[in-house]
């Protein structure tokens, strides 16, 4: 009977078929991250429905008030965003 050879880990590496599997697992994964990623990055605004925003006007300038009752005015505010604002800068209890 004869003594099988031992194999040494030089001559495994140099062996193709040895670097298919982790290749083709590297290729998938950074396949699948790029996916998503560029998933969530393609149409932000779409993703942002519903985003809650706060605005604070306590600075006491001429620019502030405009700027809050232009964005309290808009139609993409919603309805609750206006219910909790108020022009003291604080938000309304109850």
């Amino acid at each position: 009977m004869a003594v099988p050879k031992r194999l040494r880990a030089v001559e495994l590496l140099r062996r193709k078929p040895v670097w298919i599997a982790p290749i083709a697992i590297g290729v998938v994964l950074i396949g699948l991250m790029t996916t998503l990623y560029l998933g969530s990055a393609v149409d932000p605004i779409d993703h942002m429905h519903g985003l809650p925003v706060s605005l604070v006007q306590m600075d006491g300038g001429t620019v502030g008030p405009e700027l809050e009752k232009a964005l309290l005015d808009s139609p993409e505010v919603s309805e609750s965003s206006r219910s909790t604002s108020s022009r003291s800068g604080k938000p309304k209890s109850g």
